[in-house]
């Protein structure tokens, strides 16, 4: 990326997009966020806008990298083009310049398995229902258009993620005698920030 510091725009910054802000910031790198609200932290630029309206990502700067952390408006297939397909393609098209590269926060949720089989980044996406269809689809738009590391995440837990805690507490979720085990695969926001970051700035990050 040259001599210069690099600016990465972190897409969609909620939870884990505002923690990987943080982690980039602290590392000395330029970092702008975009958003709906225009939430972000005191070390990185704010920019407000919204993947599904085209004439809201006008005017954004140039970005050396950008890494999209986007969660679906929505749990629909539009929501998911919104998040996954079109919407990265827009902000792509809405830049004054390409990136030299782009890191995409997608989800396990594309390989379809829940028999406590193991799952690489090797196995191929099995994608169980429509909107994981359009997850995959959009991984691959992307890949094609600028060199792409995915990151498929597992879901999410850290500050203030209690849902699955608050289920297996309460009896809702939990080991039924004489039936298989239940399997769930977690990643720590934290955790998974820190290895976005790693990707946005590696020389050569892995593509998935």
């Amino acid at each position: 990326m040259g001599d210069a510091v690099p600016h990465v725009l972190i897409v969609g910054a909620g939870d884990t997009g505002l923690t990987l802000a943080t982690a980039l910031s602290s590392a000395g790198l330029r970092v702008s966020t975009l958003n709906r609200s225009g939430r972000s932290i005191d070390a990185a630029t704010a920019l407000i806008g919204d993947l599904a309206d085209p004439a809201s990502l006008a005017g954004l700067p140039s970005a050396d990298v950008v890494v999209f952390t986007t969660a679906p408006p929505s749990r629909d297939d539009q929501g998911y083009r919104i998040a996954y397909l079109d919407g990265p393609q827009r902000l792509l098209d809405a830049l004054p310049t390409e990136p030299t590269r782009a890191v995409l926060t997608s989800t396990t949720g594309v390989y379809g398995a829940d028999d406590g089989r193991w799952v690489t980044a090797a196995t191929p996406p099995d994608p169980p229902r429509s909107t994981a269809e359009i997850v995959v689809e959009g991984e691959s738009a992307l890949a094609r258009r600028i060199p792409t590391t995915i990151v498929r995440s597992a879901g999410i837990y850290g500050p203030g993620r209690r849902r699955l805690i608050d289920q297996v507490l309460t009896g809702v979720v939990g080991v039924t005698p004489g039936m298989p085990a239940r399997w769930s695969n977690r990643v720590h926001r934290d955790d998974l920030a820190a290895a976005l970051a790693l990707c946005a700035v590696h020389p050569s990050p892995p593509p998935a």
